[in-house]
């Protein structure tokens, strides 16, 4: 692969990594990657969380040319983490598979992102209360949030009707505003009592990891289980850190297999519903960006309805500026996923590209229902996470040892403040692990041919795989 080719200081291009900050104190400079070193300054554990809305996370992205992040998200967005920072994480993706192409849903920020993965859209038509692209329907209205309910349908709902059980494990006093079901009519009149009660026991009921430990114990785990994580849990910049998140994911770990039947046929997903602000060299597949006259600087071999934003958002009107209407509706930057399972065991890396609705791929394999309201385009692009798995082969023998995140969860959470560090002057390229990871197979069969007549050059892109593909072209 070849990085995205960056404007340098001089105007020559420069690998993606040389970012420019056009308002750094001082003048412009180039920044690049930089190691946010907790075993030499811990309190870079607990960072500042950097912007990560619609309109900053638009101008990051710049259609695809990702020049200037620092200008839109802040210098910090720039520092990463090492294996030496991340013990648990490092360890878990080896012990299991872990998806390098996995994508928040759309460009934007918490809620909107969420709402991908609980209903597969954010209602591009703007007729349902949509379309979404902040946070104005993450809290019920007597708690701030937009009156005007989101009414269109939820995959829980499907499943719900086909009969699968189903349920969120969370405390309602203490989701960091994460379930988006709130925002729904139909969820809104159970919470008020003025609709089916189910859905209120099911969705909007306190049920913590001592409850999911019980029903796993007890043998009554529904067939289909989310868990919204604290905010000290979240592994969210601001209240959280990569220590408390690895805490609150093997808390959950240990609850799911508390019982090895139960374990022995499960299936764990561990997502993020957005990046932050944080930078990824890699740029996301999106449908062809679109000239001001509304014409295609690209093409398509798939149905782009419901892939553009087109039409205002009333509930987030103060995010929904001129500027970037007519932008693609995703995909974001990338967010770690891990498959935990007993047919996902042995460290794999899988490259198939996926988003949240994947999930909801998933589960219409597994129970035969059908989310209608996944847009073409993304449908096609995004895969259903089956690759993920080897369903000929389970692992149920129990875990090697991982490293105990309790102790340094403990010491972020006494940390008084959030830092928000500059990158360094004088830094280097970041390296690369040595060494080889097994690779899971791939659905792709990618071929791109090229044909120069004098001064132009013709580039004949063909995808004969099982799965759609997204070319991005630089000049």
């Amino acid at each position: 692969p070849i990085p995205v080719p960056a404007p340098s200081a001089g105007g020559a291009a420069a690998p993606v990594w040389y970012q420019r900050d056009r308002t750094a104190p001082g003048g412009a400079r180039t920044v690049l990657p930089f190691h946010l070193a907790t075993r030499t300054n811990f309190d870079l554990m607990r960072m500042e969380g950097t912007p990560h809305s619609w309109p900053d996370a638009q101008r990051g992205w710049d259609e695809g040319r990702m020049a200037h992040w620092p200008d839109a998200k802040s210098q910090r967005a720039m520092g990463h983490y090492r294996r030496e920072d991340l013990p648990f994480q490092f360890a878990l993706a080896e012990a299991f598979t872990l998806c390098d192409a996995y994508h928040c849903s759309v460009q934007t920020g918490t809620n909107t992102n969420r709402l991908f993965l609980w209903s597969g859209t954010n209602d591009p038509g703007g007729t349902l209360g949509g379309p979404a692209i902040g946070n104005s329907h993450d809290s019920f209205p007597e708690d701030g949030g937009d009156p005007d309910p989101y009414r269109w349908t939820t995959v829980v709902e499907r499943l719900q009707a086909k009969g699968v059980d189903w349920r969120i494990y969370q405390d309602m006093a203490d989701n960091f505003t994460d379930n988006p079901l709130v925002g729904f009519a139909a969820f809104r009149a159970a919470h008020h009592a003025a609709g089916d009660a189910d859905l209120r026991d099911r969705a909007l009921t306190t049920r913590g990891l001592d409850a999911l430990r019980a029903d796993v114990l007890a043998g009554r785990l529904p067939q289909v289980s989310y868990v919204i994580a604290t905010a000290k849990g979240s592994e969210h910049p601001g209240p959280s850190s990569p220590a408390q998140g690895a805490a609150y994911t093997a808390e959950l770990l240990d609850a799911l297999t508390a019982d090895p039947k139960i374990w022995a046929r499960t299936a764990l997903f561990v997502m993020f519903d957005e990046n932050d602000g944080f930078f990824d060299h890699v740029p996301p597949p999106a449908p062809p960006s679109r000239a001001a006259d509304g014409t295609l600087l690209g093409g398509s071999t798939v149905d782009l309805t419901g892939s553009y934003h087109r039409h205002p958002s009333k509930g987030d009107a103060a995010l929904d500026l001129p500027a970037y209407r007519g932008r693609a509706y995703g995909l974001g930057p990338r967010v770690p996923m891990y498959v935990v399972s007993p047919w996902s065991r042995g460290g794999w890396v899988n490259s198939q590209v996926f988003d949240h609705s994947s999930v909801i791929r998933f589960l219409e394999r597994r129970f035969d229902v059908h989310e209608p309201n996944i847009a073409p385009w993304r449908r096609a692009v995004c895969g259903d996470l089956t690759s993920a798995f080897d369903f000929t082969a389970a692992d149920v023998a129990p875990f090697a040892a991982m490293p105990d995140p309790r102790a340094d969860a403990a010491r972020a959470a006494a940390i008084p403040r959030q830092v928000s560090p500059q990158a360094p002057l004088g830094e280097s390229l970041p390296w690369q692990e040595p060494g080889i990871r097994r690779s899971r197979p791939l659905p792709y069969a990618l071929r791109v041919g090229e044909t120069i007549t004098g001064d132009a050059i013709r580039l004949d892109f063909t995808a004969d795989g099982t799965q759609a593909a997204v070319f991005h072209v630089y000049d």
